[in-house]
């Protein structure tokens, strides 16, 4: 078998073609490929409209129950859909998620008022849209029109409404499982999950679509991926470094695997860093799994 083939069939960059070409020409190569071989990406999204996730906006949000979270991170994957739900490639994005609409969960009759006074991560294809909100609270809105449509590793047209479901799901339920335990601690106070409407026009299929969230605390720090560490002592970078582990290893002990334990999602608030002090705070739970949830899981129990 010819090697550079085997490579190219992967989506991975081979090393001696990576150096003579940039990785973006390869990818636009392996497009070129997959697209001739039919998988073809989503029509043009001309209707898709900018998202709504700017400061000076307000949402009246409704309490709202997710259902049992699913994904690659459970060994039963009981996902609410099909992996390859009908209308993916022929309809675009935002026709998709109209005619796809999220699924599962209860909605409460609490209701409140949010107002986003800073954005921190928002766009198109940036996946859940994260902003400040009424100065003290995070929101992080799982809005599947926003969300990647094309899977860079294997070039194929990725279901966004089950990608948003996923990660709401997953990160609700594991706020849900600490709740009482850490919040406010080693990880973010939690404020629930909730449901927007956001309205619809000009279309056949709905006159609104729902959007799942969640709020949490809004953390006065930086993430240790921001942190030079050649800047700081040996002692400082220890103190981080074991906290860190530590509080990884208290959530695992209680049932629940981050799977996404990198310095992006690990928050250290106050100084100086060699302080025994100092809060170490592990965020981003998209991609945990909770014992709780999985039969298979050699974790009974609470502890």
């Amino acid at each position: 078998m010819d090697a550079s083939k085997d490579d190219k069939s992967s989506g991975s960059i081979p090393s001696t073609r990576s150096s003579r070409i940039s990785r973006n020409s390869y990818l636009n190569s392996l497009e070129r490929e997959y697209v001739g071989g039919g998988r073809t990406k989503p029509p043009q999204d001309r209707r898709k409209p900018p998202h709504p996730y700017i400061r000076g906006t307000s949402f009246s949000i409704t309490r709202h129950k997710p259902g049992e979270p699913f994904g690659y991170v459970y060994v039963a994957d009981n996902r609410p859909r099909p992996k390859r739900a009908k209308g993916l490639s022929t309809m675009s994005q935002y026709e998709y998620c109209l005619a796809n609409p999220s699924l599962g969960g209860t909605t409460d009759t609490e209701h409140c008022t949010i107002a986003i006074t800073d954005e921190i991560r928002v766009g198109d294809g940036c996946g859940a849209q994260i902003v400040r909100v009424n100065d003290d609270m995070v929101a992080k809105f799982y809005d599947p029109v926003y969300y990647p449509t094309l899977d860079e590793y294997c070039w194929v047209i990725r279901d966004v409404v089950t990608d948003a479901e996923e990660d709401y799901r997953n990160e609700a339920n594991t706020f849900e499982e600490l709740q009482g335990k850490f919040d406010g601690t080693i990880t973010p106070k939690y404020y629930g999950s909730w449901t927007l409407d956001l309205p619809v026009v000009d279309s056949k299929l709905c006159s609104k679509r729902s959007v799942r969230l969640v709020l949490m605390e809004y953390l006065n720090g930086r993430s240790m991926l921001d942190i030079d560490p050649t800047k700081l002592s040996e002692h400082e970078r220890l103190n981080i470094l074991f906290k860190a582990i530590e509080a990884e290893h208290t959530l695992w002990l209680h049932g629940i695997t981050h799977c996404d334990f990198y310095p992006r999602n690990i928050m250290i608030c106050g100084e100086p860093f060699g302080s025994p002090d100092i809060r170490i705070c592990i965020i981003d739970f998209n991609q945990t799994r909770v014992a709780r949830f999985e039969s298979d899981y050699f974790y009974k129990g609470e502890i």
